[in-house]
């Protein structure tokens, strides 16, 4: 997620584009996963609204295929 962060202001990536998307759902997951063992409400709130703005990019983009 980061690294997709990065790339961003770094003009690496493309944010509407599948690696910058997929790297930010993942990481959000990945953060997300971790919180099984000690369960963090802001960070949850924080990473699930992340998750949920990278499926809403995936989804756009599958629907421009159509």
């Amino acid at each position: 997620m980061l690294l997709a962060y990065a790339g961003i202001h770094f003009d690496w990536f493309d944010p509407k584009r599948w690696p910058a998307l997929l790297m930010n759902f993942f990481g959000s997951g990945l953060i997300l996963l971790s919180m099984v063992q000690a369960f963090n409400l802001p960070v949850f709130l924080m990473e699930a609204a992340w998750a949920a703005m990278a499926i809403f990019g995936m989804a756009k983009r599958l629907g421009r295929r159509s």
